[in-house]
């Protein structure tokens, strides 16, 4: 699908240089279009950032009908139809917002011989659930102007990875499957000769495949970009959840002062702490969630899409259909529930193309309360609670890898197994820190030590009234008195294996076990990190119980590969930590910028308020629907001179844009510089 010299090329080019004000494709772009002019159906996986809605918007510009999205928010609608709207494209939206007379009207223009609604967006909400809507597509398709459906986050379709809202103490839980996007395939049968193109930013082999066959798609043509985000800086701190909001605070102050960031929590409780406590210490901070009312987040979104609040405390729900580029930091206060989770929600980061930090403060604390909201879900069956489970231990092994590249681990497990690790850095400031990290470890092969430790479990666990507990990293940091615990935690039980002498050990007489000791060469940290890769490789479990006093305590249990490894069919490897050298270069001044460097960060610095002060005379929700900070970063590094110059020299500057926003006053600006 490379080249030129197609039908439909020449109309193409002239939409895309006089409509979009654009110069050049994008990786896979013009292919993509290209294919899906032809008629075929098309798969289109690009990361965030990557130009994916071009794909459908372009050419529902080339042809005469209707193109009609489907897309999971009201927001993400709303985004785009209003950037449509800005460039004189024929967009509309059917969704709840929009009242009975905009409705009307809409339906009038479809019903158009020539129909004028060139974009349609939709929910799959709407479609499932309007009768009135799909006898609009039956006509549109009768009259042959019925021209494809484009399936938006199309990763929402499967159910490979579905996991669940748990609304009890106001915890979420997250993937982003909606029931009616399954649905969809009522598209394919009742409209069967309708090109469909499918298009999403995060989807593993599995979830890819499952899209294809949900819904019914026909030889799909796929496009495909690496997984890789190169701005992206990715690190994980240790949480110490007393010091946790004070942690955060310290890292934005002394590196993201006056930045834009997102701070992602588990809880609805939880953004409203963190913020308040932020705030508190002079933070720009602000809380957003479900528990808001729609006029609330409406406000809150504002302000933060205009710089007014600079950070912002949300559930996983906030980002999605949220076009902010010059997000500069995102931090996850607590654990994620997936890698696909995870990816989706630091890429939230750095959109504009430069550098940005995504941070996760990880406690192994954090693994029960999310097992506890999988045990509670009385909607999910075995295998779904089998699947949230493999999702959050699949992250966990992310945190708990303190060797592997970051950027490479995420790669995998989409199915790239050919990044080379020494680029993890190629983008200036963005290696990860186990490629960064200057701490020494060497590979050892601790199977033994590994056997002695599920030996030690099965003959404690075979008593009743013996219960081990793996009580997760906040005890441990606090440091537990023994004498005081009610049943025998991990902490008692690393006592044993590092050789203790503890009273308690000595009362039980478990200082005569023949693991007692056993690991009393390792270091506390790695002898953590070895109990909880045997969890999270399924030699050992936890157990979750209710407690007497109505807690969830994790009892610590022989695993379903416990025998395996004991009858020596598998074994256990584990980096263990050398020789420490601490990077210290890090801590002096900051990365060197040349002076045209700083100019062009001054100038940009200029632009922004302008475009923002342009864009509310308009009454523009968000800025970046007429004025993307790629552009006034272009502007900030080319100069252009007059009018003439910016719409040759600077992409998505049209001739219209320039009448319609007067951009004298950005041009003032540059000619100061």
């Amino acid at each position: 699908f490379d080249g030129q010299n197609f039908p439909h090329s020449r109309d193409m080019y002239c939409v895309f240089r006089q409509v979009f004000g654009l110069k050049d494709f994008r990786r896979n772009q013009l292919q993509a279009m290209n294919a899906a002019l032809l008629g075929k159906d098309t798969f289109i996986l690009m990361p965030t950032g990557g130009g994916k809605s071009l794909c459908y918007q372009l050419p529902a510009l080339v042809t005469k009908g209707v193109s009609i999205v489907i897309s999971p928010l009201r927001a993400l609608i709303q985004d785009q139809v209003q950037k449509l709207c800005s460039l004189d494209i024929r967009a509309a939206s059917l969704s709840g917002d929009v009242d009975l007379t905009r409705s009307s009207q809409i339906y009038n223009l479809l019903y158009q011989r020539e129909p004028g609604v060139q974009l349609l967006y939709v929910t799959p909400e709407k479609i499932v659930a309007s009768d009135k809507l799909l006898s609009c597509f039956q006509h549109l398709y009768n009259r042959k102007v019925l021209d494809r459906f484009v399936i938006d986050e199309a990763h929402c379709v499967s159910q490979v990875n579905y996991l669940f809202v748990f609304n009890s103490e106001n915890l979420t839980w997250g993937h982003d499957f909606r029931p009616d996007y399954k649905k969809l395939n009522l598209l394919r049968k009742k409209y069967p000769s309708v090109p469909m193109m499918a298009l999403t930013a995060t989807a593993t082999p599995r979830v890819r495949k499952d899209i294809i066959h949900q819904l019914g798609m026909n030889d799909p043509k796929w496009f495909m970009q690496s997984f890789n985000r190169g701005n992206l800086k990715y690190y994980i701190r240790m949480k110490k959840p007393k010091n946790a909001v004070k942690d955060v605070y310290d890292v934005i102050k002394s590196k993201f002062n006056g930045d834009i960031g997102v701070i992602y929590c588990l809880s609805r409780k939880e953004c409203d702490t963190t913020a308040s406590e932020l705030q508190r210490q002079g933070i720009q901070a602000v809380s957003y969630h479900a528990g808001l009312s729609d006029s609330e987040r409406y406000s809150i979104q504002e302000q933060w899409l205009y710089g007014d609040k600079k950070v912002i405390c949300a559930t996983i729900a906030f980002g999605m259909g949220i076009d902010k580029p010059d997000v500069r930091f995102v931090i996850h206060f607590s654990l994620p529930k997936s890698v696909e989770g995870y990816y989706q929600e630091a890429g939230r980061a750095g959109r504009d193309g430069h550098l940005a930090h995504c941070i996760l403060y990880y406690t192994y604390g954090d693994v029960k309360r999310l097992r506890t909201i999988i045990q509670m879900d009385k909607n999910a069956n075995y295998e779904a609670k089998r699947t949230h489970l493999d999702n959050l231990f699949r992250m966990v092994a992310y945190c708990e890898n303190v060797t592997d590249c970051r950027r490479s681990q995420i790669l995998q497990y989409f199915g790239e197994h050919y990044f080379d690790r020494s680029q993890c850095g190629s983008f200036r400031g963005s290696i990860c820190d186990n490629c960064e990290s200057k701490d020494s470890f060497q590979l050892r092969d601790v199977t033994d030590d590994a056997k002695m430790i599920v030996q030690c479990v099965k003959d404690l666990a075979s008593n009743s009234r013996t219960r081990l507990t793996l009580i997760h990293f906040v005890e441990l940091i606090k440091g537990l008195n023994f004498e005081n615990l009610v049943s025998v935690s991990t902490l008692y039980f690393f006592t044993i294996i590092l050789g203790s002498q503890n009273t308690k050990i000595m009362q039980l007489g478990h200082n005569k076990h023949k693991a007692h000791g056993v690991c009393s060469a390792y270091n506390r940290q790695d002898a953590e990190r070895l109990l909880r890769k045997l969890v999270i490789d399924g030699i050992l479990m936890e157990e979750l119980q209710t407690t007497t006093m109505d807690m969830t305590a994790c009892y610590i249990r022989p695993g379903a590969k416990a025998n395996q490894l004991l009858s020596g069919q598998i074994k256990v490897e584990l980096h263990i930590t050398g020789s420490k050298k601490k990077l210290e270069i890090n801590k002096i001044g900051q990365e060197p910028q040349s002076d045209r460097e700083k100019l062009t960060s001054e100038c940009y610095k200029e632009l922004l308020p302008i475009a923002k002060t342009i864009a509310r005379e308009h009454n523009i929700f968000n800025y970046v629907t007429i004025f993307t900070n790629t552009m006034l970063w272009q502007m900030a590094e080319k100069l252009p001179a007059t009018e003439e110059e910016m719409i040759d020299q600077i992409d998505m500057i049209t001739q219209k844009k320039i009448e319609t926003y007067k951009v004298d006053r950005l041009l003032e600006v540059l000619q100061h510089y």
